[in-house]
């Protein structure tokens, strides 16, 4: 059997008045530093949560405003291509409406011209006709049509 003797039990006291001793010097403010800082752990963890669920607020927010400006952007590139394809349309309706009134004018001065020259044409054919036929008549020794000779 074993023997419990004096010292034993005086260990066991003093190991139990030293703890009686250290429990408000020692544990209980350790206790309390454990609890504030699972406290501050908490506090920072919902920090966190908060944080994170801000976040995906803002990234939201800013895909959809992303969203929005380049809508707006497509918007605009299309409408700046529309009337640059109106002026375009203009511009080459107006340069064909140039063109077919050069044309006209074109034929205008031609036909004056061509009835310029038809109109001289004309003359000259009536004085190339009396010139044979005084000719001709010259040669069969009959009287000239025209009194006027050509130099």
């Amino acid at each position: 059997m074993m023997t419990i003797d004096g010292t034993a039990l005086i260990v066991f006291l003093s190991f139990f008045v030293f703890m009686l001793l250290m429990k408000p010097l020692f544990w209980e403010p350790m206790l309390a530093l454990k609890q504030q800082r699972e406290t501050h752990v908490q506090a920072g963890e919902v920090a966190a949560v908060q944080a994170r669920q801000k976040t995906e607020q803002l990234e939201t927010d800013v895909a959809k405003k992303m969203g929005e400006a380049r809508q707006k952007a497509q918007d605009i590139i299309q409408k700046k291509r529309d009337e640059a394809r109106a002026r375009a349309n203009q511009h080459l309706a107006q340069s064909r409406q140039s063109v077919v009134d050069q044309q006209r004018e074109r034929s205008a001065q031609l036909e004056a011209r061509q009835q310029a020259v038809s109109d001289e044409l004309a003359g000259q054919r009536d004085e190339f006709v009396r010139l044979m036929a005084d000719r001709v008549l010259a040669a069969f020794n009959m009287q000239p049509v025209s009194s006027s000779k050509p130099g």
